[in-house]
């Protein structure tokens, strides 16, 4: 009975999500940049065999204007990442090293390393930590030309305490980083704009802003947590001490897409684990009087996904296995001995149009998002069409990684899964 009644209401959440995406809220009105006191920005990179992608990075926040420190921190990098930071010339480019065995620890505790250190510049300079914006940015992301200026109109509100880039995937040319880009700069970035209105935004680990003045609320010292999936988890915390973010559909940060199914798969793993590790924090969400039930509702069916999808991996495969079973059936002998090849047809096309619809739907959107912004590279509508007809398979190799993240999660297995660069 209790099973029944949960799952009528996750099925309830699920209809009314996708109806909020099919009718697409605005996305929050472009506000204009008053006055104020500059802000100051430091760009956390945490860096691990970065050496391919980090100078690129390292120049591309340089150049995006503004006052902007970029703190590198290795964490006992095999490659030459650090060779090729100590190559830049700038005074505003500083690098942490971590060395093993007190490296490789996580993302968090790398990041909470820098932290310490900044903390103590700040006491020492007497920085106002209101104005000052902790950036977290993978080692190769690439952010809009805009991307500083949409953050600092987002901080223009002083109750705004963090704030989350839209991410595009770059390397798009091929089938893989495709879908991905479908999936970031539509799916999720119409996920994030639902969000927005239900206050529930949640942190990305490429292209997030924080106010030094709301990680202190957290802890003076290590802010960060140790979950896979440190951003969401970071997410969290700030909710729970009634702190707002926002997201910023206009400020992009781009990323490389995984060209490789089996590191898609291990990435994927990795952030479901991270999940998994966050429920310790549902009971306090579920009590908290700082969060409003929109985002309570949104918390729950995003903590609610990897079950969901653990549940959907095994019903399609048993679906699969019966429909095989059926088809094979129908055109053994309903169509060798009566004939009846309409209907048979049709309630294939009636099955593929089932599938396809829906990620058909989100391709076709992505076209004319990418389309509304001039500084990006134009798409092809028919690559468009490519992609929606290849999203339920996109969907479906996905399956595995949520089999692998429960494994490891139950082994208390919890090292770091990382990705290669392209």
């Amino acid at each position: 009975m209790l099973i029944d009644v949960l799952a009528t209401i996750l099925f309830g959440i699920y209809v009314f999500y996708v109806f909020l995406l099919i009718t697409s809220p605005k996305m929050i009105k472009k506000e204009k940049m008053v006055y104020q006191d500059p802000l100051h920005y430091v760009v956390f990179i945490p860096c691990l065999n970065e050496m391919k992608v980090i100078d690129k990075t390292v120049r591309n926040i340089l150049d995006s204007g503004g006052n902007v420190h970029v703190v590198v921190i290795d964490d006992a990098s095999d490659d030459d990442t650090l060779k090729v930071v100590r190559k830049i010339a700038s005074k505003n480019v500083h690098i942490i090293e971590r060395k093993l065995p007190n490296a490789r620890t996580g993302k968090g505790e790398a990041l909470n390393e820098a932290f310490k250190k900044l903390m103590r510049v700040v006491r020492m300079l007497k920085v106002d930590d209101t104005k000052l914006i902790v950036t977290v940015l993978d080692g190769d992301g690439e952010f809009s030309k805009n991307a500083l200026k949409e953050a600092s109109i987002a901080f223009q509100d002083s109750s705004t305490s963090a704030a989350q880039c839209r991410v595009k995937i770059r390397n798009n040319k091929r089938l893989l980083p495709l879908l991905q880009d479908v999936e970031f700069f539509t799916m999720v970035a119409d996920i994030q704009n639902v969000r927005n209105y239900t206050n529930s935004v949640g942190l990305g680990g490429n292209g997030q802003f924080i106010r030094l003045s709301a990680l202190k609320k957290l802890s003076v010292e290590a802010p960060w947590g140790n979950s896979l999936l440190e951003d969401y988890e970071m997410t969290l915390r700030l909710f729970l001490k009634g702190e707002k973010i926002k997201f910023l559909p206009r400020g992009i940060v781009a990323q490389e897409g995984l060209t490789s199914v089996k590191q898609l798969i291990m990435q994927r793993s990795r952030w479901v684990q991270g999940n998994i590790e966050c429920l310790k924090y549902l009971r306090r969400i579920l009590k908290s009087k700082k969060i409003g039930l929109s985002g309570k509702i949104d918390i729950f069916y995003f903590f609610s996904q990897p079950f969901l999808n653990l549940l959907g991996g095994i019903l399609i495969f048993f679906s699969w296995i019966i429909l095989s079973v059926f088809l094979y059936h129908l055109v053994h002998t309903e169509l060798l001995y009566s004939g009846n090849l309409n209907n048979t047809l049709a309630f294939i096309l009636i099955l593929i149009a089932i599938s396809i619809v829906p990620g058909m739907f989100f391709a076709i959107k992505y076209y004319w998002n990418v389309r509304a912004f001039k500084e990006i590279e134009s798409i092809s509508f028919f690559r468009c069409i490519e992609a929606g007809l290849f999203m339920p398979i996109y969907n479906i190799i996905m399956i595995p990684s949520v089999l692998i993240a429960f494994k490891r999660y139950l082994s208390k297995e919890n090292g770091w899964i990382k990705t290669e660069r392209v």
